[in-house]
């Protein structure tokens, strides 16, 4: 699908499926005031704006997606509850791979994120969140950036980052167990 806005959606329970978005002009994927929203098996490309802009939604879950070749961020979202990344691909995007701000609590396993030009995942005033099993290797930036709120990082690799693995600016708790930092030019984690 290409366009301007490939769909825009508002409505309680949203599904995607082994579905294709490329080529928007702004947003691939945008969706407002949700109370369940489940993205599976997708692929979104070449899109010049966010793949997925979520606004106010109470579950969103995302998962086996592939996002390549993105001119801004991967994954967009505002006001979320509970936001659940699993085992997606995030390569060459040129913002943040996944950007929330003010959600509740966000779960992100077994993620890819290679040859990016900005964060794998940056937080502002969200609340928790919980990295697992997840692998970052030729990031341009910091990995994984986060302001206001809490980090449990278990069992992730980072290599290659031009940037800090973990950088912070009051971060009520941060746990970091079991991880790999290797080839990183500044402090792993600050």
């Amino acid at each position: 699908m290409e366009g301007k806005f490939i769909i825009w959606a508002v409505s309680s329970k949203i599904i995607v499926k082994n579905s294709e978005f490329h080529g928007s002009k702004t947003n691939g994927l945008a969706v407002s005031d949700s109370t369940q929203v489940t993205i599976d098996n997708c692929h979104f490309f070449k899109t010049k704006s966010a793949c997925i802009l979520g606004i106010t939604q109470s579950a969103f879950t995302i998962t086996n997606s592939k996002f390549t070749d993105i001119t801004k961020y991967s994954i967009y979202g505002v006001n979320l509850a509970k936001t659940t990344i699993t085992n997606c691909l995030f390569e060459s995007c040129c913002y943040s791979c996944i950007y929330l701000k003010e959600s509740e609590e966000s779960i992100i396993t077994g993620c890819t994120f290679k040859e990016n030009q900005r964060h794998a995942l940056s937080l502002n005033h969200s609340k928790l969140s919980e990295v697992s099993n997840c692998n970052a290797y030729k990031i341009n930036d910091s990995v994984f950036v986060l302001s206001h709120g809490a980090l449990r990082l278990t069992s992730t690799t980072c290599s290659q980052i031009e940037g800090n693995c973990v950088f912070s600016s009051d971060l009520s708790e941060a746990t970091i167990t079991d991880c790999d930092f290797s080839q990183v030019i500044y402090p792993s984690v600050f």
